[in-house]
């Protein structure tokens, strides 16, 4: 009777200490039990509104079994996850944890297997018009503009992601925005369309990148008064800002001013940045 009492503590003990481990959250390194393959971004953008929506799909290399992958996100609200491995794909728990970690459970307790992986979120997340972080929206002369700055580790405040300068990642992103509005990427636009169960928006897909980490992605939803776009740049050098690069790597004030357009829409002959015809 004492050794079966015994071995039933000892059992409860293992059990718990699963639970703990299962539930632990990450460091600032999320560990490397599992690195991004690639992304497929689709955000949904409109700078009058205070928040957007998106959906990102992360292949994933798993480098061995885990009962849970940890993401970067930042006060991000995921509606639904679904995951997909070895041709099953199962719904999944997708669970804000501390500032800047999502754990994304497989429901079922399947965990992920080592070898390729899918992970899909739908989510939605603030515009804010006083931060310079992540995704953000300012407003000039009446008009609103969206501008990106994910450096250092804002990228998570977008998208949830692997958000550390040491995976460069491919990244294939769209934008729906109103049709009025003019989308600018990194990479150059590859295809425009109606969204036809969204009367009024479009969608623009924009070329993969060449693997960048999240920090170097950029994108813009701007108002199509005074809209700008910088001059074409060398493939080698798109990881770069689209509009002053060198000078985001400095404080927030410093990003605030350089993003901001002129009120009359013209530039100096110093500025990085062209106006764009008005549509």
């Amino acid at each position: 009777m004492e050794r079966a009492t015994k071995r039933a503590w000892m059992a409860a003990a293992v059990l718990m200490v699963g639970l703990g481990a299962r539930a632990q959250e990450p460091g600032f390194r999320l560990g490397d039990a599992a690195k991004p393959v690639s992304y497929d971004w689709h955000v949904a953008i409109d700078p009058r509104e205070a928040a957007f929506s998106g959906q990102v799909r992360i292949e994933i290399e798993v480098q061995r079994a885990m009962p849970v992958l940890w993401l970067n996100a930042t006060d991000l609200k995921v509606e639904s996850a679904q995951v997909q491995q070895e041709g099953n794909r199962v719904e999944a728990t997708a669970t804000a944890v501390g500032e800047d970690h999502l754990r994304v459970e497989p429901k079922g307790g399947a965990g992920f297997a080592p070898g390729r992986a899918v992970v899909t979120l739908r989510y939605s997340g603030p515009l804010d018009p006083v931060s310079t972080r992540g995704l953000f929206r300012q407003e000039e002369g009446g008009n609103w503009y969206v501008v990106s700055q994910f450096e250092a580790i804002s990228a998570r405040r977008a998208v949830p992601c692997f958000d550390e300068p040491g995976y460069k990642t491919p990244w294939r992103v769209a934008i729906d925005a109103p049709a009025e509005i003019q989308a600018v990427s990194n990479t150059p636009e590859v295809l425009a369309s109606d969204i036809l169960d969204r009367k009024g928006w479009k969608r623009h897909d924009f070329a993969t990148t060449k693997p960048l980490p999240a920090a170097r992605r950029r994108l813009w939803a701007l108002s199509s008064f005074s809209c700008w776009q910088s001059p074409a740049v060398p493939a080698a050098s798109r990881s770069r800002s689209a509009s002053s690069a060198s000078s985001r790597r400095s404080a927030d004030t410093r990003f605030r001013g350089s993003t901001r357009p002129p009120p009359d829409g013209r530039f100096s002959r110093g500025d990085s940045a062209r106006p764009l015809s008005r549509r």
